[in-house]
Parts: structure tokens; C-alpha cells; sequence
């Protein structure tokens, strides 16, 4: 099994730029996340307990999207803890001579993952997109009346 891999300087720029470009996606991914449970979640959760004295299906519709939001948040942070690891991994490569395949095999099992966590959180986005139309066209229908 080849341990090293002899990588040319172009290549090892390219792994170096990766490593650099998983860190600040994992920076966004985080804070965009902590966002999304703190502030989402308190303000989101304040609304919807207005609501439900106003409309209890409109409340139902506003909770259903707030929680959808902090599932979100949840996702957004795992996949900052995921960025954060390939990065880990393709930072070895560059750094040991000791098994860089096992360290890219590594790396890209976690970006897999994190596409994976990205088709679900789209799945997420499009259901609290939908909830809102919902909650709008309720909303719209009430003052009809």
C-alpha cells in the first residue's frame, strides 16, 4: 500500500487552498447556524405564541416553520464540524509523510457526508418554503373574509 504520495507543487497548492477554503466555509456554516437557533428560534417561537391567540392554525403553520429553522441551525453547525474535519484530514496530506492516502480517503468520506447533510437541509428549505406559502396564502384568506 503507498503511503506517501508524491504530490507536485501545483497539487499541493491546490490541497493547501482546499484546506483553507473548508475553514472558511466551516466559519460561515456556523455562525449562520448559531443564528439560525438563537435568534430564529427566540423571536420565531415569540411570534408564533402571538399568533396562536389570533389564529391556532396559523400558529401551528408559524411553530412548524420555526422548528424547521432550528433543525436547520442543527444542520448548518454538523456541517461546520464536518468542513472543520476534511479540512483536518487534507491538512495531514500536506503536513506528515506518513499515510497520505488514508488521509485523502478520509477527507473526502467527510465532504461526501457533507453533500449528503446538504441534499437533506435543501429537502428542509424547500418544506419551510412551502409552510410559508401556506401561511400566507392563511393569512391573505383571513383578512378575505
Amino acid at each position: 500500500m503507498l503511503k506517501k504520495i508524491p504530490f507536485s507543487s501545483d497539487a499541493e497548492d491546490a490541497i493547501r487552498w482546499l484546506s483553507g477554503a473548508l475553514i472558511s466555509l466551516a466559519v460561515i456554516h456556523g455562525l449562520i447556524g448559531l443564528i439560525y437557533i438563537t435568534c430564529g428560534t427566540c423571536g420565531g417561537l415569540w411570534g408564533s405564541w402571538l399568533m396562536f391567540s389570533a389564529d391556532p392554525i396559523l400558529g401551528v403553520v408559524m411553530t412548524t416553520i420555526v422548528l424547521i429553522g432550528f433543525v436547520i441551525g442543527l444542520i448548518l453547525l454538523f456541517q461546520a464540524f464536518v468542513l472543520l474535519g476534511a479540512r483536518t484530514q487534507f491538512a495531514l496530506v500536506l503536513q506528515t509523510d506518513d499515510d497520505d492516502q488514508t488521509y485523502l480517503v478520509k477527507g473526502l468520506a467527510k465532504l461526501r457526508t457533507f453533500f449528503i447533510v446538504e441534499i437533506i437541509f435543501l429537502l428542509l428549505a424547500i418544506a419551510s418554503s412551502a409552510l410559508t406559502a401556506v401561511q400566507s396564502a392563511l393569512q391573505l384568506g383571513s383578512h378575505l373574509i
